[in-house]
């Protein structure tokens, strides 16, 4: 069975918390069937749960708080990143970016368990971040799409463009990550 780390649900109750009115958190829940209630009514941040259990989660806070505009994982992701670098996973945020891309490696293996993933750095603006393990949901990588491009601006980049043009979701054989940016001005 696929499993993510808590703190991957956390932040997403953080996310409803601070970023949505009073209630959203209790909304979504509410939304979700008896047993998924029960299963998130306690995370545990460095406890394991079930990946689809983390999918049903996301696609719950589309529809109730994001009346189904799916750009909702996009700041997701942004604001997972921000907590998750603040947070739990502060230590894998470096002073440079080429560290920090570097370090999504241990960092995805702490959250997802199996995990693969391997990151090749193509110059000063550009990386690529290939995910072979866990197999995704095409939700999980469009939060994964706004994490990584915030990871990249929380380094002073700009223009920062992420594509995703295989994903495990859609039946390719991992997902791939393609990011573009420009390097902040000196």
């Amino acid at each position: 069975m696929t499993k993510v780390k808590g703190s991957k649900i956390t932040s997403k109750f953080s996310y409803l918390e601070s970023q949505h009115k009073e209630g959203s958190k209790e909304q979504v829940l509410a939304s979700l069937g008896g047993a998924d209630q029960g299963a998130l009514s306690l995370i545990l941040e460095t406890n394991w749960y079930p990946q689809d259990l983390y999918v049903r989660l996301l696609k719950a806070i589309c529809k109730t708080v994001g009346a189904g505009d799916e750009r909702i994982y996009a700041h997701i992701g942004e604001y997972s990143a921000d907590h998750q670098f603040t947070h739990v996973y502060r230590a894998y945020r470096a002073s440079d970016l080429t560290t920090t891309l570097q370090n999504m490696v241990p960092v995805h293996a702490r959250l997802n368990d199996p995990s693969g993933m391997q990151v090749t750095l193509e110059g000063s603006e550009r990386a690529t971040i290939v995910v072979t393990a866990p197999a995704s949901d095409p939700v999980a990588c469009a939060v994964s799409r706004g994490f990584y491009r915030r990871v990249v601006e929380l380094h002073g980049a700009h223009d920062v463009e992420v594509r995703e043009p295989a994903c495990s979701g859609r039946g390719d054989r991992a997902c791939r990550f393609e990011i573009h940016w420009t390097p902040p001005t000196p």
